[in-house]
C-alpha cells in the first residue's frame, strides 16, 4: 500500500500525524497488505523521525524528486514499514 498525509501548520505537534498513520497502518494491515510505502521530503526530519518511530525504514532516495513554486528542489527519501 502506498499512502500520503500532511497536517496543517496550525494543527501539527499535537500528535494528530502519528494517529493517522496509526489508523492507516491498521487499516491496511487489516486489509491484507504486506507493506506501507511513502515518500518524504528529505529534510523534512520531524516526519522522518516519526515515520522511523513507526518501524519505516528508508530504503533510496530520489534526489530532485520535488520542485518547489519557487524553482528549487528537494530530495525525497523513500521509505517503507513492513506489515506482517
Amino acid at each position: 500500500a502506498q499512502c500520503g498525509l500532511s497536517v496543517a501548520p496550525e494543527f501539527q505537534h499535537k500528535g494528530i500525524g502519528e494517529l493517522l498513520m496509526r489508523i492507516l497502518l491498521e487499516t491496511a494491515r487489516n486489509a491484507g497488505y504486506e507493506q506501507m510505502e511513502l515518500e518524504v521530503v528529505s529534510s523534512n526530519t520531524k516526519a522522518v523521525n516519526l515515520y522511523k518511530k513507526l518501524m519505516f525504514t528508508t530504503c533510496g532516495t530520489i534526489q530532485r524528486g520535488m520542485r518547489y513554486k519557487d524553482g528549487t528542489y528537494a530530495d525525497l527519501d523513500i521509505m517503507m514499514c513492513r506489515l506482517d
